[in-house]
């Protein structure tokens, strides 16, 4: 459905970045840890969805926020826990 609406606009809500994108980017960016073996391979089956999420990692404010949230992820495997794509 996502993928679908993203056919034929840019952005999630309206005609620029939005709250719902910045919101959204931060749980897309961790579906591997969310979804684990059953995470899907967005590039290929979710192409409108995978070009947003590239238009919204050009923003520098979504850069540092998806930096903070590798560190976090770090200091909670070091911790033990489970944490995919940080080995």
């Amino acid at each position: 459905m996502l993928n679908d609406e993203l056919a034929e606009k840019q952005w999630l809500v309206g005609g620029k970045c939005s709250a719902a994108d910045l919101s959204y980017v931060a749980f897309h960016s961790r579906l591997d840890f969310i979804m684990r073996e059953d995470t899907p391979d967005v590039t290929k089956e979710f192409p409108h969805v995978d070009a947003w999420y590239k238009r919204m990692g050009e923003r520098a404010a979504v850069k540092k926020v998806l930096a903070d949230h590798v560190q976090a992820f770090k200091v909670i495997a070091a911790r033990g826990a489970d944490v995919p794509g940080t080995k």
